[in-house]
């Protein structure tokens, strides 16, 4: 499930890793559902709550949230991790990437179209899945603000930037400012 999904480009590539998926989105955008239809994806529309709650027996095995959670409300926010961790298989994954907060590093992100109503740090994520959650990981990553990183922020890098190549055959170019954070549900 890709939340945010866009053309689908990320679950359309599972489909070369993946045996035989069942592809899912969540997109508001009316002109990317032509294509989302093309390339075999079951999508929802509207209210991503009410949309889950309706699909009361459906849970995913990789739910993907890239550069998504941002934009929902901070009064919505535990409900939707909330739903989203209920829907997730036991033992798979929760993926979100979100811009860094940190504006006096990253001051170019203080104006971003569509707006974002949410920012996040490291902490603010790691307090949001704490008790919900199994953390995996939580770092930043990038920066093209800042070239000197630390070997462990490369480290983490690569092995995402290869993760995400192997799994979905395309290479990831980390376009800096974020941060990752890989879940899983506690179940």
């Amino acid at each position: 499930m890709d939340c945010g999904a866009g053309l689908g480009t990320t679950i359309y590539l599972s489909k070369n890793y993946f045996n035989n998926p069942s592809l899912y989105a969540y997109e508001n955008d009316i002109f990317t559902h032509k294509y989302l239809e093309h390339i075999g994806a079951k999508y929802f529309s509207g209210d991503l709550l009410e949309s889950l709650k309706s699909e009361k027996k459906e849970t995913y095995n990789l739910i993907i949230l890239s550069h998504f959670l941002e934009h929902i409300s901070p009064s919505s926010l535990v409900n939707y991790v909330e739903l989203l961790l209920s829907k997730l298989k036991a033992e798979e994954l929760l993926l979100i990437e979100v811009p860094h907060d940190n504006w006096m590093k990253y001051p170019h992100l203080l104006s971003s179209n569509p707006p974002h109503v949410g920012f996040f740090s490291i902490k603010a994520l790691k307090t949001l899945f704490n008790t919900r959650a199994h953390i995996h990981s939580c770092k930043a990553i990038g920066s093209s603000v800042h070239k000197k990183r630390s070997l462990i922020i490369k480290i983490v890098e690569k092995i995402y930037s290869t993760i995400y190549s192997v799994v979905f055959k395309v290479p990831y170019t980390m376009n800096g400012n974020c941060i990752i954070i890989c879940v899983g549900a506690k179940h």
